[in-house]
């Protein structure tokens, strides 16, 4: 399961229901209200993740569900 905020988690949460079904991923508030400076976050198989670019947090999403 991903989960990532819509405000807070700075990737676009869409693309990320596109690429792996909207059943796989949860979109809400993450208790995390202070944004984390020029990072995505968000929980990959409930494990708080923080990676530097969208495409970093996909790679480690799709290695994780595998």
């Amino acid at each position: 399961m991903i989960s990532v905020c819509p405000c807070c988690s700075r990737m676009d949460y869409e693309k990320i229901e596109e690429l792996f079904g909207e059943d796989k991923v949860e979109v809400g508030c993450l208790g995390q209200c202070e944004p984390i400076q020029n990072k995505c976050f968000g929980f990959i198989d409930e494990e708080f993740t923080v990676t530097d670019t969208e495409e970093e947090f996909i790679t480690l999403a799709k290695k994780s569900l595998k």
